[in-house]
């Protein structure tokens, strides 16, 4: 069983108020962790310029799904040009090790 895996990833789109045009984009993702320590931190690494910069993000703790796993909200922040291709990757942080996933050094991709 691997330690850190993506569960879902939702583009969030904000209108201004007449609905008409969209104005910023978000995304929201919910990772589970194997829950290996109590003290744990869970974030999303994202990036809009092929990983030139990037922007880490720590998630929320959401729900226990059972003793053995953790579930995890990960936000962007709210400011991504619409239609912009984001590169992210999601990390847990346990007992002083890191976990990425995907676990082989290439990212997931969404066009918000």
């Amino acid at each position: 069983m691997e330690e850190l895996w993506l569960v879902s990833a939702e583009k969030l789109l904000y209108t201004r108020e007449d609905g008409r045009l969209i104005i910023a984009a978000q995304l929201k993702v919910v990772t589970q962790v194997k829950n290996l320590s109590y003290e744990k931190r869970v974030g999303l690494r994202y990036s809009m310029d092929q990983f030139e910069h990037y922007v880490d993000m720590i998630g929320q703790w959401s729900r226990q799904v059972n003793n053995e796993i953790d579930e995890f909200v990960v936000l962007s922040r709210a400011d991504i040009p619409p239609g912009v291709l984001v590169q992210y990757s999601l990390f847990y942080q346990v007992e002083n090790i890191t976990y990425w996933d995907p676990p082989d050094g290439t990212f997931y991709s969404i066009q918000l």
